[in-house]
């Protein structure tokens, strides 16, 4: 049996998968990455933040309808941007669930629903893996 987020099949059904993969851009800011102590296991550098996804709704890319790249290239005023991979399976396993919401700039614009704790959040900036490095920043895939 596939499993079920609200609105989403995230598995099972060809038919019914939007995607088991998303791209979330993150960007140099205090809200997205979190430095690492010289002294941290990971080294020197940068994690991704637990807030770059607490929202109620994080946008997010549906990795089926475009690249890295181009997810990187929507910044707004063309800010550097990395990119983040997280899978369909975490977010239906943390109780998240996501739904198409194309815009006429962006046919593969989705929201993650329901990433409003703390929790959830910290999971699936754990989970996230680096896709498309933050130009002249070391960031590892782990989140604070």
């Amino acid at each position: 049996m596939a499993e079920r987020a609200r609105g989403l099949d995230l598995g099972g059904d060809p038919g019914g998968i939007v995607s088991a993969r998303f791209y979330r851009r993150f960007q140099n800011n205090d809200n997205d990455i979190t430095r690492l102590p010289p002294n941290h296991p990971d080294g020197p550098g940068w994690r991704l933040a637990s807030s770059l996804f607490l929202s109620e709704r994080v946008s997010v890319d549906n990795a089926e309808l475009t690249s890295p790249e181009e997810t990187a290239a929507r910044a707004p005023g063309g800010v550097p941007s990395g990119v983040a991979e997280v899978e369909a399976s975490v977010i239906a396993e943390i109780g998240a669930s996501v739904v198409p919401d194309p815009t006429p700039e962006n046919h593969a614009h989705c929201l993650i629903l329901g990433m409003d704790k703390q929790k959830r959040a910290r999971k699936l900036a754990r989970s996230a893996k680096i896709v498309l490095p933050l130009p002249g920043l070391r960031v590892v895939g782990r989140c604070d």
